[in-house]
């Protein structure tokens, strides 16, 4: 039984868990998520926290995987940062 990654065409990856997951990072080329968060600028709890939201990364095994061009597509996307700023207007409650 094997396992497919999809968008890394004609990759097939052994269940087993003998398969090692540095060498897999090394024939694809993936960041793993401390890799990316250096990229990104962001903490690897968010790199995480977008991979399990299905935005970013694959997981193998136990670890996340992030392939290049993935990466280079979502630091493209705009996201803002830290927490919205509070209403400094008073709000007039009847």
């Amino acid at each position: 039984m094997s396992i497919f990654l999809a968008g890394i065409e004609g990759l097939i990856l052994p269940k087993s868990p003998t398969a090692s997951i540095l060498s897999i990072m090394y024939e694809i080329q993936c960041y793993p998520t401390d890799k990316a968060a250096e990229i990104l600028e962001v903490s690897v709890e968010r790199v995480e926290q977008f991979c399990r939201e299905g935005r970013l990364g694959q997981k193998v095994g136990n670890r996340w995987l992030i392939h290049p061009e993935d990466l280079k597509r979502f630091a493209k996307i705009p996201r803002p940062t830290g927490r919205r700023p509070k209403n400094t207007t008073p709000v007039e409650r009847p």
